[in-house]
This record gives structure tokens, C-alpha cells and sequence, in this order.
């Protein structure tokens, strides 16, 4: 069984409310509290890497996207009496 969700409509909505441009920029502006510390996303390794000069997401119109599932195997493996799942 598949299940398709169409996102389109729903990131237009949000992408498309009030303060998302201060909220998208928060990535350039926010202050740490300790500069050796993880204290968001943003302090990962690859997301540091995309980050950096001439990287992906050092141009400030470019955007990453976190989708959740809530526990629900987006792919489930062939082995279905195992329980492993694969995530994409």
C-alpha cells in the first residue's frame, strides 16, 4: 500500500505566512550560548558543511525541509518478520 500526501498546498500556506522570512533568516542571525556546544540543528556537522562558503545553504534562499513521519516506516524491508525498517 502506498500513501502519497501532496505537500505543494502546505508549503505554499506556511511558507506563505506572517514572519517566515525573520523565521528562515534565523539561521544567520541567531547568537549561540556556547560556541563549542550543539544547541540547534544548525550546529551539525553536514548542516555546517552545507553551510559554508559556496555551500548549498549559504545561500540565503535556499531552504532545508525536516519532514516527520511520527513512527511510520516510510519503507518497510524485505524481511518483513524482522521489523527493520529502512527510512528514506
Amino acid at each position: 500500500m502506498f500513501l502519497e500526501i501532496p505537500v505543494q498546498e502546505q508549503l505554499m500556506s506556511v511558507l506563505s505566512g506572517p514572519g517566515v522570512i525573520e523565521k528562515l533568516n534565523y539561521r544567520f542571525t541567531r547568537q549561540k550560548q556556547d560556541e563549542n556546544g550543539i544547541e540547534d540543528v544548525y550546529d551539525g556537522r553536514l548542516y555546517k558543511e552545507l553551510s559554508s562558503e559556496n555551500g548549498f545553504l549559504s545561500n540565503p534562499d535556499h531552504i532545508s525541509l525536516l519532514g516527520n513521519t511520527d513512527g511510520v516506516a516510510l519503507v518497510r524491508s524485505s524481511k518483513q518478520e524482522s521489523g527493520q525498517y529502512i527510512m528514506l
